[in-house]
């Protein structure tokens, strides 16, 4: 089978903080060489004159063997399974956090591969050493269909706007800390804006800004991406995003702009999406009917590309007699609350235990049933949409009683 998930908000484990007294600025752009030098005067806007939001607190992002998830997937992947990781990151960040920690035998199978930047790049094991090799081909495939950058010009609005949006979140954290949940995994925030807040005390509201920068650990911040493929806005919670940050009209033709993981804005070229992957899978065969199930946590926002072909065949010859259920790839939601999920996605949304928590419990699920089937294999399986929503509601209905 091949699993197609997103990775952070569904199978990497939640962020958290640390202590931390240097100022983001000092790393600002020292962590990357991804960082864009297209859209120089937007690099250049934060200056000695004025003072990058300074916090006392250093973002952690966990990689996926200090998760839940890691090892039900370990065990799909021993029992034969394909796993394609799809994400809006960069390669750099998660192919350490996710590509690397797999099994090196698996990766010189050739059956983990990752997409990032919101599918605009695949990666493919090599069959000798197992590190990540740019899918040319896919780079063919997706050019007769979108363009991939954005103009200078639109990098730059585009960073006026996260600026604006950014600090107007954080004033109105500063002043109504009950926009997030204290002991969320995106509690941090408010020790944020509560630091913020004492800076413009000092130096005037005026005086703070937003640093360009793709250090990882530095919330918030605004990323530029290779070549100007993405504008990046964040330290925002996903659900709140679209409150703070508005693609002006002018730009809508050519930028696409959704909420993606936990507390990122994507601010992309219209039309990209993770369906292209998808497709590409398709046409290569690694992808097959009945036997594909897609995984994320923002089915509303960047994962949308995802679930396509969650209720629509994406292979049905004229003369075949199989039950359209089974040409699907039904997708699973583990948002972290209802109205992140549209309604015709309802009965897959696994609701009792959300992130990669429900993720390690939906694929142990999938372990299981793979393994009763008396193969020790994956022969003869078929996750068809209503396979998917029973492991779904025993998820949830165990998550349940645990709870009770």
């Amino acid at each position: 089978i091949t699993l197609l998930c997103d990775l952070d908000g569904t199978l990497l484990p939640r962020p958290y903080n640390v202590a931390a007294a240097d100022d983001i600025t000092k790393n600002d752009s020292s962590e990357s060489s991804d960082l864009s030098s297209s859209s120089s005067s937007s690099s250049s806007s934060t200056s000695s004159s004025r003072t990058a939001f300074n916090t006392s607190t250093v973002v952690v992002h966990p990689s996926l063997s200090e998760g839940p998830a890691y090892e039900p997937l370990v065990r799909l992947l021993d029992l034969g399974a394909t796993v394609v990781g799809i994400t809006g990151s960069q390669l750099a960040t998660h192919q350490r956090r996710f590509f690397d920690e797999l099994p090196l035998k698996h990766r010189r199978d050739g059956r983990v591969m990752l997409a990032v930047q919101t599918g605009s790049q695949l990666y493919v094991p090599h069959s000798e050493d197992g590190r990540p090799i740019r899918d040319e081909a896919f780079d063919a495939h997706l050019s007769e269909s979108i363009s991939v950058r954005l103009d200078d010009a639109v990098v730059d609005e585009l960073v006026g706007i996260g600026r604006r949006g950014l600090a107007k979140f954080y004033a109105d954290l500063s002043n109504e800390p009950s926009l997030v949940d204290r002991d969320g995994p995106l509690g941090y925030l408010i020790d944020i804006a509560a630091k913020l807040n004492a800076d413009i005390e000092v130096n005037g509201a005026d005086k703070i800004d937003v640093p360009i920068s793709d250090d990882v650990h530095a919330v918030p911040r605004i990323e530029i991406r290779t070549n100007n493929s993405a504008v990046v806005f964040v330290g925002v919670p996903s659900p709140l995003g679209s409150n703070y940050f508005d693609i002006p009209s002018q730009l809508q033709p050519s930028v696409d702009g959704r909420p993606t993981g936990r507390s990122c804005f994507d601010c992309i070229p219209a039309g990209l999406d993770k369906s292209h992957v998808v497709r590409y899978l398709i046409r290569t065969d690694v992808v097959k009917r009945g036997r594909t199930v897609a995984l994320g946590d923002q089915p509303a926002g960047n994962d949308a590309g995802l679930t396509l072909w969650h209720d629509v065949s994406f292979d049905r010859p004229e003369d075949d007699e199989q039950p359209w259920q089974k040409q699907t790839i039904p997708f699973v939601a583990v948002s972290e609350c209802r109205t992140m999920v549209p309604d015709h996605l309802q009965d897959w949304h696994v609701s009792n235990i959300t992130n990669a928590e429900g993720s390690a419990k939906i694929l142990t699920e999938l372990v299981e049933r793979l393994e009763g089937n008396g193969t020790g294999g994956t022969e003869d399986i078929t996750f068809c949409s209503d396979t998917v929503k029973e492991i779904v509601e025993k998820v949830d209905r165990d998550a349940s009683n645990i709870k009770r």
